[in-house]
Parts: C-alpha cells; sequence; structure tokens
C-alpha cells in the first residue's frame, strides 16, 4: 500500500515492538517480587504490607493505562467523517477520516485515503458542518456601510 507521507500498515512490527518496550507488565512485576522475597536474608526481611502496596498501585497504574487507550478508541471512531490534518515528515496532510484500525499493541490509526496515521500525528480536526458554515458564511454577501447607514 502507498501513501503521501503516513505510516502505513507495514509498520505494524515497529509499533508493536515500540510499545512492548514502554513499561513492565504484570507478570514481570510478580517476577520480580518473587525474586526479592526468594533473596531476603534473615537479617533484612521485607513487611510484606509493602509487596501488596506496590501491587495495588502496579494495579491502579495499569486500570488508568486502560482506561487511557480505551479512551483513545473512541475518540478515533469519532473522528469518523470529519476532516484532519496530520502532521508527517513529508509535509502537513488534510483528508476525510474514513476509518480507523486498531491493533492489538493499543494503538488506534486513522485511515485518511489510502494511508493510516497515528491518533497522535493529527494536528487539527475540522468538523464537515462547521466547514459547511464556513463555505456558506464566505458565499454571503455582507451589507455594505452605505446600506446599513440608510436602515
Amino acid at each position: 500500500m502507498s501513501g503521501v507521507g503516513g505510516l502505513m500498515r507495514s509498520d505494524a512490527a515497529d509499533r508493536t515492538s515500540a510499545s512492548n518496550q514502554t513499561g513492565l507488565e504484570m507478570g514481570d512485576f510478580l517476577k520480580l517480587m518473587v525474586a526479592q522475597f526468594q533473596n531476603q536474608s534473615l537479617d533484612s526481611q521485607v513487611d510484606s504490607t509493602q509487596y501488596i502496596t506496590q501491587l495495588a498501585q502496579f494495579s491502579a497504574i495499569q486500570a488508568m493505562n486502560a482506561m487511557t487507550q480505551s479512551m483513545g478508541k473512541q475518540y478515533a471512531a469519532s473522528l469518523v467523517g470529519k476532516t484532519v490534518a496530520v502532521e508527517t515528515p513529508g509535509g502537513d496532510v488534510t483528508g476525510r477520516v474514513e476509518g480507523v484500525n486498531y491493533y492489538s499493541d493499543g494503538s488506534s490509526w486513522l485511515v485518511v485515503g489510502d494511508a493510516e496515521y497515528a491518533l497522535s500525528d493529527v494536528i487539527q480536526v475540522i468538523d464537515p458542518a462547521q466547514q459547511e458554515t464556513a463555505a456558506a458564511g464566505e458565499t454571503e454577501e455582507q451589507p455594505s456601510a452605505e446600506t446599513s447607514e440608510k436602515a
């Protein structure tokens, strides 16, 4: 698939590897916790409430991340049918959002023309209703100064 300036579906592997480098998963956290339990000495035993607190904090962070991804998906879906301007390395691209692709890494990519663009690359959103109103306002004649003074 070719497109003007957008990141294409072939970059899905890059998106996945980048998302895997963003942080620890719950399994990683549990492995670290087990390693700490196994390697503690009799002289310096760690209070188990610290582990419970850390686990609760980690769970809260995971919940916030899931909520952020969900909100991103909802926002991306709300852009379908709207005109967007997207910043790309080759220059800004403007077009109508025809659809959204969701990937297993949690990312949402907008389909504009024959290209996909990351939601984070959107720099402007133009609602079609606002676009029509602006176009209609440009075609209406404004009363001249002479007509307003006579009235």
